[in-house]
């Protein structure tokens, strides 16, 4: 995995034969410093930017911000683990079932998208 989170950001960017500028105008920004930094890794999006990528470049920002969001599931997969791991310890009732039910799903989902 590339250790700028941001990669595929930049070959989107790219492909559309936008400049780092136009892309900044297109988002809003005066410079094109701020693309620059999303580019490098060095600042991540907001959700209102990430939206705007979404319209700009007609994909999906999980797919424009690959890493970023693969690092984003095995976090929460990860505490999906914990969360489930604690409720082994709570007494067996429908509710308890229900969330590990729910925990074990959100697993297997990121399970799927990571494979």
């Amino acid at each position: 995995m590339p250790t700028n989170p941001n990669l595929h950001l930049r070959g989107f960017r790219k492909r559309s034969c936008l400049t780092q500028n136009d892309l900044a105008r297109l988002l809003g920004h005066v410079s094109a410093s701020t693309v620059s930094r999303l580019e490098t890794g060095e600042q991540s999006p907001d959700l209102r930017t990430a939206f705007m990528l979404e319209a700009i470049f007609d994909a999906s920002a999980s797919r424009i911000l690959r890493e970023l969001f693969a690092g984003c599931a095995k976090a929460v997969r990860d505490r999906a683990e914990l969360l489930d791991d604690g409720l082994t310890l709570q007494p067996d009732a429908p509710d308890v079932r229900r969330r590990r039910l729910e925990l074990d799903a959100i697993i297997a989902r990121i399970d799927r998208l990571r494979a």
